[in-house]
C-alpha cells in the first residue's frame, strides 16, 4: 500500500503527476542562522520562522521548539 494525499493506493495503481511540485524540485524550507562569538544571533526567532516555515507545506520536522533548543 502507498499513502498519497491522503488515501491508500495498492502499490500497482499508486502515481503522481510528473508535474507535481515535489517529483519536480522537492519541497524544503531553510533558516540561515549567524553565529558570531561562538553565541547564536536571536536563535529563537531564526527557528520559529523554521517551525512556521515547515508547518505551511505541512512539514514535520522530528522534534519539538524545544527539543531543537537543548
Amino acid at each position: 500500500m502507498v499513502y498519497i494525499n491522503g488515501k491508500f493506493y495498492p502499490r500497482q495503481d499508486a502515481s503522481i503527476s510528473v508535474f507535481d511540485s515535489g517529483f519536480l524540485l522537492g519541497d524544503g524550507v531553510w533558516e540561515g542562522i549567524r553565529l558570531y562569538n561562538s553565541k547564536f544571533l536571536f536563535l529563537g526567532q531564526h527557528l520559529e520562522r523554521l517551525f512556521w516555515g515547515a508547518s505551511q507545506i505541512d512539514m514535520d520536522i522530528g522534534k519539538t521548539l524545544d527539543e531543537v533548543t537543548s
